[in-house]
């Protein structure tokens, strides 16, 4: 139960290393953790609990079901590119720095979008969302994509 918590960087590695090496030899390991970014690291099969068993089954499988189509694009004018995009329908996630994200998107649509506009871009690829994104969206009574 919680077996990072307190725990300084090097020996969050070495019971992260302790709990590979375990599964890796055919052991079975019951993890309980808040921390997501561990669990998504090591993990192979997940149980998320919230009140009651929400999912069972593979990491893979969880993310697949609640991944959606996410695109980033590297651009020298985010703030256009967004406009384009949200004015094209997709729905702009974030603006940052040179990048933006779009949800529910192919990458060959936001390309054609970008380009019939005359949006300059350096580059565009697809992202797949954090054991944490897909966690909130499922105990937030999210649909999946």
């Amino acid at each position: 139960d919680e077996p990072f918590t307190g725990l300084d960087p090097e020996w969050v590695a070495e019971v992260r290393g302790v709990i590979v090496q375990a599964s890796r030899g055919g052991a079975g390991v019951l993890l309980s953790s808040h921390i997501l970014k561990e669990v998504e690291d090591i993990s192979h099969r997940i149980l998320v609990l919230n009140r009651k068993a929400l999912y069972y089954g593979s990491l893979e499988g969880l993310l697949r079901v609640y991944s959606g189509s996410r695109v980033l694009v590297e651009t020298s004018d985010p703030e256009r590119a967004s406009r384009v995009l949200a004015a094209a329908g997709f729905k702009v996630v974030s603006v940052s720095g040179r990048s933006v994200r779009v949800e529910g998107s192919d990458i060959k649509e936001v390309v054609e979008a970008l380009t019939r506009e005359g949006v300059a871009f350096t580059g565009v690829r697809e992202e797949s969302l954090t054991l944490e994104e897909a966690y909130l969206r499922l105990v937030r009574g999210g649909e999946p994509s």
